[in-house]
């Protein structure tokens, strides 16, 4: 009588690791760091594009907004409003405002 299906045993190699990892892990890994650098790229080629294109004079007036982070950019740090490390009364994250810590 034959043994049912479910308890032959089948002689297969099992699937090759690298460095003691599963293959699907390097696929993985590979697929985030071509992302990465593919965005990277994107954005040194943006700011490529700006500064050869868009900030000629003449046409840096014409952007929306421009004016206003250009006076952002040049106004002195001492003239700036000093942006306060309080947090809204409503927020539920249990970030004290007080620099000392009250555990003790």
């Amino acid at each position: 009588m034959a043994e049912p299906a479910a308890a032959v045993a089948i002689d297969r190699p099992p699937p090759p690791d690298l460095f003691g990892h599963p293959r699907g892990l390097w696929v993985l890994a590979g697929t985030e760091l071509w992302e990465r650098i593919s965005f990277r790229g994107m954005q040194a080629l943006l700011t490529l594009y700006m500064a050869g294109v868009l900030l000629l004079p003449g046409r840096a007036e014409n952007i929306v907004g421009f004016a206003d982070y250009r006076a952002a950019v040049e106004t002195p740090a001492r003239s700036r409003p000093k942006r306060s490390r309080r947090r809204p009364s409503g927020s539920t994250s249990g970030w004290s405002a007080s620099p000392r810590s009250s555990a003790g």
